[in-house]
């Protein structure tokens, strides 16, 4: 059967016509309305994640004074046993205190380490090759000084305080110069193995509500120290170009970044604090 349009009647045209201009509406004004609504909402989540940013960096910053404060007050123990004893002397590269040998003394050294559960302590003796571990209250598998970021702060007299690796174990360290007779002669480490601190990452995580998006990565290397447990092999590494951008913010001024990861898309909002020496970050799906 063919159409006739000719034996349409007005109202059939007039209700063609309204069914044309109502999809149209949809279109022109339904469309937008969801654009604005998503937006509205992307808005609120990015609000919410920058105000727990903010709390979260509030917290670690006061943690971390604290970690230094305590890191400050092992090292001041040990001078002070040091001065108690009469000073340390070195022959034959076996140093003493007081009658006392040094060199892989762990006992000693775990009565200024234990002083805050959790910190080891170290001292590194200055040779003609570097800095090398004569006494420690952990096993390395290398003794050697290996971040020159410490050594170029010790040479300079002036006290270290920052993330680092020990024979690739992530610590937040302390280091002082030791100086016998006026002399530098060595290095007084203490520090915090910071696993410990992924180790805990359920705690950390809990401050954020945006799938447990709370990250921290460290300045030098691209390291991540708090990842949410389960997404440590997918978040190991920030992707490069993330990471390059970061670097350039160092204002400590909240940042966005939106990236694809794995291909899923994510909005980051972050910051870099200088109290902690990372960037503090909550990162979540683009919906």
């Amino acid at each position: 059967m063919i159409f006739d349009r000719s034996k349409l009647t007005a109202r059939q045209y007039m209700n063609g016509w309204l069914i044309i201009f109502g999809i149209i509406a949809v279109i022109v004004i339904a469309f937008p309305l969801r654009w604005s609504i998503e937006k509205q909402l992307g808005d609120s989540i990015e609000q919410t994640a920058i105000s727990e940013l903010k709390g979260a960096t509030d917290k670690i910053e006061i943690m971390t004074d604290w970690c230094d404060e305590r890191h400050r007050h092992i090292i001041g123990a040990a001078e002070s046993y040091f001065k108690l004893k009469g000073g340390i002397t070195i022959t034959d590269d076996v140093w003493q205190v007081g009658g006392e040998i040094i060199n892989n003394n762990v006992e000693l050294l775990k009565t200024w380490a234990n002083i805050t559960p959790g910190n080891d302590f170290m001292i590194y003796q200055k040779t003609s090759s570097g800095y090398v571990i004569i006494a420690s209250t952990r096993n390395f598998t290398d003794n050697t000084l290996s971040d020159p970021r410490i050594a170029q702060a010790i040479e300079k007299n002036t006290l270290f305080y920052d993330h680092t690796m020990l024979c690739g174990v992530p610590y937040i360290v302390t280091a002082k110069p030791l100086h016998i007779n006026g002399e530098l002669k060595g290095i007084l480490l203490t520090g915090r193995d910071e696993t410990m601190i992924q180790d805990n990452n359920e705690a950390m995580t809990s401050m954020s509500f945006l799938s447990n998006g709370f990250m921290i990565w460290t300045k030098d290397p691209n390291y991540c120290l708090v990842v949410p447990n389960g997404m440590e092999k997918d978040w190991a590494k920030m992707p490069d170009d993330v990471y390059n951008e970061m670097a350039r913010s160092k204002d400590g001024k909240i940042r966005t970044i939106d990236f694809t990861h794995l291909g899923t898309d994510y909005e980051m909002v972050f910051l870099y604090s200088e109290k902690i020496f990372s960037y503090v970050q909550l990162i979540y799906p683009i919906f």
